[in-house]
Order: structure tokens, then C-alpha cells, then sequence
């Protein structure tokens, strides 16, 4: 009844188990083998595959899912936790005045017409200024 730690409490002692976390990826190839919310990045997106699934509750096991990692605002196949342009609106997201949203960027010039108001990021698409 008592042969060792059972981090994840489904009865095998980690010295047998697998996957001591109970997170879908064996303990050789998991990131933190131990902690059920962390595993790895398989996708190579920088979001960890275990941070964002829809089964929140990590103790049921099997949080692993590459495709639901974490919000991708642009869809642009990186996670927006690792994105520098969540919006894809050619501005990374630290000169942006709102990153989220691809038709608002920033207004270089100072003439106060955002620079991506078509939703690119050239001067042009400003719009006209006929004052």
C-alpha cells in the first residue's frame, strides 16, 4: 500500500509509471514530469502543449493537445503568448496601440489618423487628410 510516490494518484508509484503527471506525454519526453500543467511544445509555437487545453481540471490526465495551446489571435499558427504581432498587422505588439486588433496600429506621422486604419500598416492607408 505504501511503495513509493504516486504523484498522480492513479495507483502506479512513479518508479513504474510512465507518465507520473498523468498529462498524456511520458515522462521522458515532458518538459515538467511532474507537473500535469506543463508538458512540451511539440509544435515549436513557444506555448507549452499542456497550458491551454479545454480540460482544465489536470488531475483527470490528458491535457495534452498542440492545437489548443493557447489564444491565436491572428491565426497565424503561433500562439499569441509567444507572437510578437498577435494581430498580424505588420506592428509588433509593444508599438501597438492595440495589438489585437489588425485595423489599429499607431500613428507614426502624428497627424492623428491611425497608420493601419485598412488594416495595413502603410501611411497611405490613413486616409485622406483634406484640411
Amino acid at each position: 500500500a505504501n511503495d513509493g510516490t504516486d504523484t498522480d494518484g492513479d495507483g502506479i508509484c512513479d518508479a513504474s509509471d510512465p507518465d507520473d503527471d498523468n498529462d498524456g506525454v511520458l515522462d521522458g519526453d515532458d518538459t515538467a514530469p511532474l507537473d500535469p500543467s506543463v508538458c512540451q511544445d511539440l509544435d515549436g509555437d513557444g506555448c507549452d502543449d499542456c497550458s491551454a487545453t479545454s480540460n482544465t481540471d489536470f488531475s483527470a490526465g490528458n491535457n495534452f493537445d498542440p492545437a489548443n495551446d493557447g489564444t491565436d489571435t491572428d491565426g497565424d499558427g503561433i500562439c499569441d503568448a509567444s507572437d510578437p504581432d498577435d494581430d498580424n498587422d505588420g506592428v509588433v505588439d509593444g508599438s501597438d496601440a492595440d495589438p489585437l486588433d489588425p485595423s489599429i496600429c499607431q500613428d507614426l506621422d502624428g497627424d492623428g489618423c491611425d497608420d493601419c486604419s485598412a488594416t495595413s500598416n502603410t501611411d497611405f492607408s490613413a486616409g485622406n487628410n483634406f484640411d
